[in-house]
């Protein structure tokens, strides 16, 4: 949900600032419709000179990164503020999370120019860490797992009952594993995010384990976003390095 067409009120200077923010505990599991509302009271909380939509019911105008699937912890999730007036960029951090409830915290801010793409428009990659319970096998096994996956052209999977099919290669940009804990592992993946084409990586670990050898069971403990970016040339940027 965006609210890039809103308009200003007239005569107010504008600056774009940029937060990013994490979800987790027990706010991971609220739609991105609550998150919304919770942030705007936190936001207007933090008495913040925000620039106005015009209209009977004016509200502040922002403008929202991609959605985060509900259930999934995130350390990367961002937001675009429009204020009437330019804040010091601690005194904003520290005014917004003074307002915000547990789960919720802003790491970084930055002013953005004008002219800049919107967020989603930016973003075309979501990096996540994925934490599974594994019993009875060793890292080869999921390694071959992870390649056969890999080489198929087409993953095909069910989204609200209808078949879905996506090029592997759009969409998948890496899988690896990162860390081996006794009966468990972590991998990191690398997503295709917007209008490409994109699969949801809870989606993806059922398809990756959907040949696993019988008797072989395997739970996610824990999925988080770590990071979104949009590659410009042969490296990733997040939406903070565009200033």
């Amino acid at each position: 949900m965006k609210n890039e067409n809103m308009k200003i009120t007239n005569k107010q200077v504008l600056h774009r600032l940029r937060i990013k923010y994490g979800k987790k505990d027990r706010l991971k599991f609220i739609s991105h419709l609550d998150l919304i509302s919770t942030l705007e009271r936190a936001l207007r909380r933090a008495r913040l000179p925000f620039v106005l939509t015009q209209g009977f019911n004016p509200r502040a105008k922002l403008s929202y990164g991609p959605p985060l699937p509900i259930g999934i912890d995130s350390e990367s999730e961002y937001v675009d503020i429009f204020l009437s007036k330019k804040l010091d960029l601690k005194e904003v951090t520290s005014r917004i999370n003074l307002t915000l409830p547990d789960g919720l915290h802003v790491f970084r801010a930055g002013y953005i120019q004008l002219n800049e793409p919107s967020i989603t428009k930016f973003i075309d990659r979501a990096k996540y860490r994925i934490e599974i319970k594994i019993l009875a096998t060793d890292l080869d096994d999921v390694q071959c797992l992870i390649n056969k996956l890999l080489s198929k052209k087409e993953l095909r999977f069910l989204k609200r009952g209808k078949e879905k099919k996506i090029f592997t290669q759009e969409a998948v940009f890496s899988i690896q594993i990162v860390e081996r804990k006794l009966d468990r592992i972590v991998l990191e993946v690398l997503l295709s995010i917007g209008d490409q084409g994109e699969i949801r990586p809870d989606i993806l670990i059922e398809l990756l384990f959907d040949g696993f050898k019988s008797g072989m069971d395997y739970e996610i403990l824990g999925i988080y976003r770590i990071g979104m970016y949009a590659k410009i040339g042969n490296e990733l940027h997040c939406p903070l390095d565009t200033r």
